[in-house]
């Protein structure tokens, strides 16, 4: 009786204790429910002339997380994007249409601080590689017959990120958790290219400096699984 006991402690102290009590890693799926791109596009499909049959954006991500020490983190997350939407540029007359999809790579170094037992504030930044496929176009109301200016290409970008967010473990094997992400690409790589060089001084009115746009602010919701 009494060895049945030992070995039943032990056992249970080599379940709980690394994998609890001593969680080091998380793997977790998210979901990024608002992008802007900053280029005049709505944050979800809504409006007059969306066409999608979902409000929310196609943005899905896996990522597995390192505990480093108490308050230092390592994470790698693989995400992707896809969307299909248009909206109306009530001031020039103008309907834009975007076609965008991409997937991503990315490594951050982040920071923890406690707020409470169950709850951190984080923020870091880190690297991130990007394919990406755009397809933008505008079609003017006012003319006829109705003129459509477009671009279409693929890129390999290379940029850095910064992030904040917010983590509340309810139970020690479990974690849910907000991001705030800013990305910015500063290295791009043209794998194909279509367009027309009227399109480029009239989407937006010339507005738009960059197509497809280096920019991505992201706010992501994620559930995450500690052992």
């Amino acid at each position: 009786m009494r060895t049945t006991l030992i070995f039943a402690f032990i056992l249970q102290c080599s379940i709980q204790c690394p994998l609890y009590a001593q969680s080091k890693n998380q793997l977790s799926i998210q979901t990024g429910l608002f992008h802007s791109f900053l280029d005049g596009g709505p944050l979800m499909n809504v409006g007059k002339y969306r066409t999608a049959s979902n409000i929310f954006l196609e943005s899905y991500g896996l990522q597995y997380q390192r505990k480093l020490n108490q308050s230092q983190f390592l994470a790698v997350n693989l995400s992707g994007y896809s969307n299909y939407y248009r909206w109306l540029d009530a001031d020039y007359s103008k309907v834009l249409r975007s076609d965008q999809s991409y997937v991503a790579l990315n490594g951050t170094f982040s920071n923890s601080i406690a707020l409470s037992k169950k709850i951190d504030f984080l923020y870091g930044g880190g690297i991130d590689f990007r394919l990406i496929y755009s397809h933008l176009d505008t079609i003017s109301l006012n003319s006829s017959p109705t003129m459509k200016f477009y671009f279409e290409g693929r890129q390999l970008q290379i940029g850095a990120h910064g992030r904040v967010g917010l983590s509340y473990s309810p139970l020690t094997w479990l974690t849910v958790y907000t991001q705030f992400n800013m990305e910015a690409y500063l290295f791009s790589n043209i794998r194909s290219l279509n367009y027309e060089t009227q399109f480029l001084n009239d989407f937006t009115n010339g507005k738009r400096i960059n197509t497809p746009s280096r920019f991505d602010l992201s706010l992501r919701f994620g559930v995450g699984f500690n052992f």
